[in-house]
């Protein structure tokens, strides 16, 4: 209840021309800091984007990761020859014993 009180209580107040202007300096000075902070900010995200790309460019020239690893594409690969070739030999021999004979 005070709370609400309180909030609801005006305030007055006067301000010379002094006071404005340094309120106005503060605000400009505190604009500038800000301004510095994002600018660092955004120099930090930069730097980052570029290390992260310079580090995918790097695993794609080396052959690196699992879409594109060479060991993997031979071994996904023989798997899947091998695969197609016994299901290629089972269809000639179901072919071969119930049709043929």
């Amino acid at each position: 209840m005070t709370l609400v009180k309180a909030q609801q209580t005006p305030i007055k107040t006067r301000l010379d021309d002094e006071s404005l202007k340094q309120l106005h300096d503060s605000h400009t000075q505190w604009l500038g800091q800000e301004k510095q902070t994002l600018d660092d900010h955004h120099k930090q995200q930069k730097e980052s984007w570029q290390k992260q790309s310079q580090r995918l460019t790097d695993i794609v020239k080396n052959n690196e990761g699992v879409w594109i690893s060479t060991k993997l594409f031979y071994v996904v690969g023989s798997l899947s020859l091998l695969s197609i070739i016994t299901i290629a030999i089972e269809i000639a021999f179901y072919v071969y014993f119930h049709w043929i004979q």
